[in-house]
């Protein structure tokens, strides 16, 4: 049986396994194939004396956007969704109501 390497693979999986022990079906067609491994990710990220640099060098449009996801941690789909609204100056706060999903494929 070919091994099933795609984002859908885990879910049905599970739906089979379950229609399996309920006894709905025959064998289950994929019980054979092997979860696959998934190796475990290590991020490369910046030290601090490395930002000034790095918003020294980017250009005027993008430097806040740059500060902000240096400086704060946030993600991409965090900074994109962000609103002017969600800035409390007085407070000192940022809230973070919302994160920009991109359409398409998985």
């Amino acid at each position: 049986m070919p091994n099933l390497r795609t984002p859908v693979s885990e879910p049905l999986r599970q739906v089979i396994l379950a229609i399996d022990a309920k006894k709905w079906t025959g064998k289950n067609p994929i019980a054979d194939v092997e979860p696959r491994r998934v190796p475990k990710r290590v991020f490369e990220t910046l030290r601090a004396t490395e930002v000034p640099s790095v918003l020294a060098a980017a250009t005027d449009q993008c430097r806040d956007l740059f500060a902000a996801a240096l400086y704060l941690g946030l993600r991409k789909g965090e900074l994109f969704g962000l609103h002017k609204a969600d800035v409390r100056m007085q407070e000192h706060t940022l809230v973070m109501r919302r994160s920009h999903q991109r359409q398409g494929t998985w």
